[in-house]
């Protein structure tokens, strides 16, 4: 079928799994076996660290270590958008009543832009339509200007101000606020929400941490966390280099480095792996590429990147095209 490019993107149908790419299903069956301890270990971890970090930022504060602490926190955060992800995939538990509430409370919430609910909704879309107009992240990426790759450097670097700055932020709450089925939600969840943050609100004008609040839960959230998503949504799908194709050629594999899976965390680089087989929880997606790379069809064909900061950039660079 003929493929349609519009504003850098090329739309074609969703392919079947190739048969080379194929694993045996018992070991896919041992892989996507659920392992609640890891999730719950990950995810408490995430907590402990963003409060950890804001309490020694607090007791020591300094300009420099403040910078430093957004960072960091902007970085578990996204690791609380990658549980939320695992979540969406019913991944976290077995039990699917316990898998939804931590994926929504304890996950989505403290991410402000989405629920458990909607993106999971959104998610199952762009698996089902990978990379085509009926693909709701592919058509709302499709004319965003965050997107158009490839660019000169000083336009990246333009990009990326843009997004530490939280201006992306902000424009990625008026796209949210205009998504039909990122709005799409139970009423009893949207007036939960509400009365959490309300609550949230007058607690804290009432005991004295408002500035808490700001200092260590928005502006991570705008700014660092809003950094390391627009660079994992970037590496995911797009970028001057992508041809969607199929799922090989339209989803990447970044070879991270540790300082990247600090801020992109939880195996969140095998995105590609994740597309071929979803079922399989994010901590046995290391073994997942290992099976992959003994096969030559994907070693020939996967698209493959070195590091967020390096091969990535490289990518979406105009005069490297």
């Amino acid at each position: 079928m003929k493929n349609t490019r519009t504003n850098n993107f090329i739309s074609c149908p969703e392919e079947p799994l190739s048969p080379l790419l194929r694993i045996d299903k018992t070991i896919i069956s041992s892989l996507s076996t659920i392992t609640p301890w890891r999730s719950s270990l990950a995810l408490a971890a995430d907590w402990l660290m963003i409060i950890g970090a804001a309490v020694l930022c607090t007791l020591y504060f300094s300009v420099p270590l403040y910078l430093l602490t957004v960072l960091f926190i902007g970085g578990r955060f996204h690791g609380l958008a990658a549980m939320m992800h695992e979540a969406s995939h019913y991944r976290l538990f077995h039990n699917r009543k316990l898998n939804d509430w931590v994926g929504e409370a304890l996950c989505a919430l403290p991410l402000l832009l989405f629920t458990l609910h909607s993106y999971r909704s959104n998610h199952f879309r762009h698996h089902q339509y990978l990379n085509t107009l009926k693909d709701p992240d592919f058509t709302r990426k499709e004319h965003d200007l965050y997107f158009d790759h490839p660019k000169t450097r000083s336009a990246i670097y333009l990009d990326l101000l843009k997004t530490i700055t939280g201006l992306h932020f902000i424009s990625d709450l008026i796209t949210i606020s205009r998504s039909k089925i990122l709005n799409d939600i139970p009423a009893t969840l949207k007036w939960a929400r509400r009365g959490f943050f309300l609550t949230l609100l007058t607690s804290s004008l009432a005991f004295g941490f408002f500035d808490k609040l700001l200092l260590y839960w928005v502006v991570p959230l705008m700014t660092s966390f809003s950094l390391f998503m627009y660079l994992r949504s970037v590496s995911e799908h797009h970028g001057g280099t992508m041809v969607y194709d199929n799922v090989l050629t339209g989803s990447r594999h970044i070879n991270a480095n540790f300082l990247e899976t600090i801020c992109i965390p939880h195996n969140l680089n095998y995105h590609l792996d994740h597309h071929l087989y979803p079922s399989i929880p994010y901590y046995n997606l290391p073994t997942l590429h290992k099976e992959l790379l003994s096969r030559p069809n994907y070693v020939s064909n996967a698209h493959i990147t070195d590091g967020y900061f390096k091969g990535l950039f490289r990518e979406c660079l105009k005069d490297t095209i």
